[in-house]
């Protein structure tokens, strides 16, 4: 059995812990990967389909796909994932990443980060170019017909595997995506 000393300086170290994650103002999350996610056909365009995301979808899948699995990815190069509103939303949203295994932060960017046609980046290129979220502009309409949304972004994977992607409106989370990353051919 414990001594009572030993459970009080145990106790005392939890009380620390606590203190500095909450003087850090940052409050640790589990970041569970689930299954890889299903698509979802867009409302007004049935033939366009793309991960659910809240109210968004995101697509860069093949033509008949049924799971968020992307085969374009090329180690060294943004892979580009069209981004389009399924239904209306009021404010802005927040997009972001992050890899299942390591945690490791997605970084997203509206243009391409690297030159054109250059060779492939390397992955420490990767840790810094463009943002490790985006600001997606409010849809508060949607066309009878047809997509629209806030467009192409280009996707910093710097590894194959499994990758969730976040949409929040504030601090709640309204979307999320787990995406299967296999590489493709160059």
């Amino acid at each position: 059995m414990p001594s009572r000393r030993s459970l009080t300086a145990l106790g005392l170290g939890i009380v620390v812990l606590a203190v500095l994650v909450v003087a850090s103002g940052v409050v640790p999350t589990v970041r569970a990967c689930a299954a890889v996610t299903s698509l979802s056909k867009h409302p007004t365009d049935p033939v366009f389909a793309g991960a659910p995301l809240g109210p968004l979808l995101a697509s860069d899948f093949s033509g008949g796909a049924k799971q968020a699995v992307i085969t374009t990815y090329q180690e060294g190069f943004a892979t580009p994932m069209l981004i389009v509103a399924a239904r209306p939303y009021e404010q802005m949203l927040t997009l972001r990443g992050w890899h299942c295994i390591d945690h490791r932060t997605l970084r997203v960017d509206w243009q391409y980060p690297f030159t054109t046609g250059s060779r492939p980046a390397p992955r420490e290129a990767f840790a810094t170019a463009g943002f490790d979220s985006m600001e997606l502009p409010a849809f508060t309409t949607l066309p009878d017909a047809g997509i629209v949304g806030p467009g192409t972004y280009w996707f910093l994977f710097d590894s194959p595997g499994r990758w969730v992607l976040e949409v929040r409106d504030g601090a709640r989370v309204v979307g999320e995506a787990t995406l299967d990353v296999r590489a493709g051919a160059p």
